[in-house]
């Protein structure tokens, strides 16, 4: 008996899915408080555009932690209008072209993951999932006027990319233990890590997103959606450009992340997404993608635009601190050289930030009593649904 995964209404454990198989799974979880650069946010913000048709409901109240990602409310005119809480699914999805995949995305859990892992595993293997795909990101030294970069990990596959060499433990993410659990049952794991310029992780990184949905994407063999990312990034390029030529600060930090970064000439663990080939369809294509894409999207994922005055202070803030810091190191240790020069400084990296879990009290400090402030828009069940 399964207390958290359990069939769609209509639906019997032994057809999950009407009797369908699906060799891929997608896994894309989000725990707002450790999402650096907002990209496990953008990219989920695309993978809800998809073709999702729900294979199992999970019952997400005894995995939350609700004082740790609390629902959100809608206050409207004097009155709360909707309610918007945390929720995890298993869906059929199709890409832009048709092709079939399985896809868990939603909130990361916070309990019982003994547990659910098991049952998802279960699940996993009545579908026949042969092969598990996942994105995340790390904050990293490199300048944000260079391509994105990131990590590729394979398990009982062949390898996409050199591997990172480097010998570390570090805190996992609920990815990180089903990556692992079903890589010891043999099934073949890649998992994607962009790297976020550390001056901007706390903000979003659109540029980032793109490249790890894009490398996700070649990956999985799968068709996803990148034109509102790349949009997004070539806005947030601009803003950036802007702000660096306004802040002296920002200036000298991102000159001499530019001259480490250069001198390096990459890393053997690091990659960078391939570039798009252009295709132009026909006139029948577009129409068909939107109409499918009109259809499928919800009013209520319109892309919100950010506040310019208080995204430059947050970043004005961090530049002062990490300025401090710089003229602190510079005596002896060139900031930005460990990403390029030692993996395991790297690896140690990507060990605080990608995985990194924290109590619920602590994750509750950052939320509605100061400081850090979760995703204004988050994905969940509405109590309207």
């Amino acid at each position: 008996m399964n207390y958290f995964v359990y069939p769609c209404e209509g639906k019997h454990e032994d057809s999950w899915a009407n009797g369908e198989r699906f060799e891929s799974v997608v896994v894309h979880l989000t725990d707002p408080i450790n999402d650096i650069g907002s990209v496990s946010e953008l990219i989920a913000s695309q993978l809800y555009t998809l073709d999702l048709s729900p294979v199992a409901d999970i019952n997400v109240d005894g995995l939350v932690d609700y004082r740790a990602q609390r629902p959100r409310v809608h206050y409207l005119n004097g009155a709360l209008e909707d309610i918007a809480i945390p929720a995890l699914g298993l869906f059929h999805a199709k890409d832009i072209e048709g092709t079939s995949f399985l896809l868990l995305l939603g909130t990361e859990p916070d309990f019982c993951w003994q547990g659910l892992n098991s049952e998802l595993m279960a699940v996993f293997a009545q579908l026949g999932v042969k092969r598990l795909y996942r994105a995340g990101s790390v904050a990293g030294a490199l300048p944000h006027t260079r391509q994105p970069d990131m990590l590729i990990r394979t398990r009982n596959a062949d390898p996409v990319a050199p591997a990172l060499e480097a010998d570390v433990w570090y805190p996992a993410s609920f990815s990180d233990f089903l990556e692992y659990s079903l890589g010891q049952m043999g099934v073949a794991t890649f998992s994607v890590t962009v790297r976020v310029p550390m001056y901007i992780a706390g903000h979003h990184y659109a540029a980032g997103a793109a490249s790890a949905l894009s490398m996700l994407a070649k990956t999985a063999g799968l068709s996803l959606p990148l034109g509102d990312l790349e949009a997004s990034a070539a806005e947030e390029s601009e803003q950036l450009a802007q702000l660096t030529e306004h802040n002296e600060q920002l200036a000298e930090i991102v000159a001499a992340l530019e001259h480490e970064y250069d001198r390096a000439e990459g890393h053997p663990g690091l990659i960078q997404a391939p570039q798009h080939t252009l295709t132009v369809p026909s006139a029948d294509e577009i129409g068909r993608a939107a109409e499918s894409f009109l259809a499928r999207v919800d009013a209520s994922m319109v892309k919100r635009k950010e506040h310019a005055d208080n995204e430059q202070a947050q970043l004005t803030e961090r530049l002062e601190n990490m300025r401090a810091a710089w003229q602190h190191a510079s005596n002896g240790h060139q900031p930005g050289s460990e990403a390029h020069t030692g993996g395991e400084a790297q690896a140690g990296a990507e060990a605080q930030t990608e995985g990194e879990t924290r109590s619920g009290a602590e994750r509750d400090a950052h939320g509605e009593d100061g400081g850090e402030q979760a995703p204004q828009r988050p994905r969940g069940r509405h109590a309207a649904d």
